[in-house]
């Protein structure tokens, strides 16, 4: 969830990066919202790591690294989302990498 008010400062269309920022910046995922106040800001690396858990392995924790093949699971279903832009999926995926064991293939 995400709740994230733009007025014509922080909206500028040559300043993505604010955007983006104010965006990320105010993701929240449930396992967050279950454990902290509801004015605290999820960090956006938290909210990845738990969506590629919980699409790996259907739970919202995850190891210090993932099997490949479980990422392959959850990377595949990421990519099947024709909801999310291109480019945003493949800054997921390149995260998400950071998970593999150092021998996993990319």
């Amino acid at each position: 969830m995400s709740n994230v008010e733009l007025d014509a400062h922080s909206a500028a269309l040559n300043k993505f990066e604010r955007v983006f920022y104010a965006i990320v910046s105010n993701v929240e995922t449930p396992s967050y919202s279950d454990e902290n106040a509801p004015t605290d800001v999820a960090p956006f690396g938290k909210v990845l790591r738990e969506s590629l858990a919980y699409l790996a392995t259907g739970e919202r924790s995850l190891g210090t690294e993932v099997p490949y093949d479980q990422f392959s699971k959850a990377n595949e279903t990421l990519m099947a989302n024709h909801g999310i832009d291109i480019d945003f999926k493949k800054i997921v995926h390149r995260y998400w990498q950071t998970f593999l064991p150092e021998s996993g293939e990319l």
